[in-house]
């Protein structure tokens, strides 16, 4: 409907309210289509939808319930906007800001973000913001970083993952 000018001005207040509901529920198959729905509706209207669901989300501190899944779904709707050739220039550099300079909750969401199609548009550049977040703070972030190299590995970055965790052993 955003697409085809439709006025959305009544309806984008329940939407959200209704997807930032389905964002924290227990089940994987209701908060991943929350993810993939909020990824969708930012490929449309990035701005509103970053600034309404996903920025914060993506600074669900730990004592909010359900941090780790808000921001994991604010990973993937951000993944998922960013198959919009458009919108993948912003959300690389979001996602890039994020792993580089900022708090502790986006360089975990930025992580994340990287262990889906995402990480592997430009692979050492993924590696390289995925060192930077694991080695951050002592290490704080090094597991959520080290599942994205993981998965991307897994997804296909075989041997540009290898050769840069070679080089990251032998450092």
């Amino acid at each position: 409907w955003l697409r085809q000018g439709c006025d959305m001005t009544n309806a984008l207040g329940p939407l959200i309210a209704w997807l930032q509901s389905l964002s924290i529920d227990q089940r994987p198959f209701v908060w991943m289509r929350a993810a993939l729905a909020v990824g969708l509706l930012c490929s449309w209207d990035f701005s509103y939808a970053f600034h309404e669901l996903i920025d914060p989300w993506a600074n669900s501190s730990d004592e909010e319930p359900g941090h780790d899944r808000r921001r994991l779904v604010a990973a993937i709707a951000l993944d998922a906007a960013s198959r919009d050739d458009d919108v993948l220039p912003v959300v690389r550099e979001i996602i890039d800001d994020w792993c580089r300079k900022g708090t502790d909750d986006q360089r975990w969401t930025g992580a994340a973000a990287h262990g889906y199609d995402l990480g592997l548009q430009d692979v050492p550049k993924s590696l390289e913001n995925l060192r930077i977040v694991g080695c951050w703070e002592d290490g704080d972030l090094a597991p959520v970083a080290s599942w994205a190299v993981a998965r991307m590995f897994a997804r296909g970055g075989i041997t540009p993952v290898l050769k840069t965790l070679g080089g990251w052993l032998q450092d």
